[in-house]
């Protein structure tokens, strides 16, 4: 069982590259059609400048020097619902590792991002995809891609929980009536 766990694992963590690479391929795709187009949503967006219509950087060494603007630029990717360009991926990945959820300013703005029911779920598979949760939070690294064999789990732990993440949001909105009649009742009872 454990054979087939580390083989499922390595599996996941494969997938999910492929995604990343895959969604950075399609970036680019996309960027070369719409340069014939010009069309720009936003001139910047928080001080992050619109290139391709994707969120991007103006200094590479931004991340290295700030380590906080990795989690901000999430932030206002989830605010805007303009995605990340690759570009910005790419250069955030040497400075994940200074990063830590204990930096004063990436701990406020990681919160925002998980309290704010608006793509919090969509933005934290992002941010895990780019390997910042792992960054920001070390034991979640412990969960990613990691398979339970037992009938509660049909997905790895770290989608199970940012799943767990988009529910509750669900039931904070109101979304879950039908399905969770009694969760939906209590859920604005709870104070904190």
């Amino acid at each position: 069982n454990v054979r087939a766990e580390k083989f499922m694992k390595h599996y996941f963590l494969l997938a999910r590259e492929i995604g990343h690479l895959t969604r950075i391929l399609c970036a680019r795709i996309e960027a070369q059609s719409l340069k014939a187009q010009k069309l720009v949503l936003q001139e910047a967006v928080e001080g992050f400048p619109v290139k391709s219509n994707r969120l991007s950087i103006t200094n590479p060494e931004i991340f290295r020097k700030f380590p906080a603007e990795i989690v901000h630029i999430f932030r206002a990717s989830q605010t805007s619902g303009i995605d990340i360009h690759p570009d910005a991926l790419r250069h955030m990945k040497p400075a994940l590792g200074t990063l830590a959820l204990h930096n004063e300013e990436a701990c406020p703005l990681f919160l925002e991002i998980l309290l704010d029911p608006a793509r919090a779920e969509q933005t934290l598979r992002r941010m895990n995809e780019a390997d910042v949760l792992g960054a920001l939070i070390p034991e979640f690294r412990n969960i990613v891609a990691h398979m339970q064999y037992d009938m509660y789990h049909a997905f790895t732990a770290d989608e199970h929980t940012l799943y767990a993440v988009g529910l509750m949001h669900k039931l904070e909105k109101g979304e879950l009536v039908q399905t969770a009649p009694l969760a939906s009742e209590l859920f604005p009872k709870i104070h904190s």
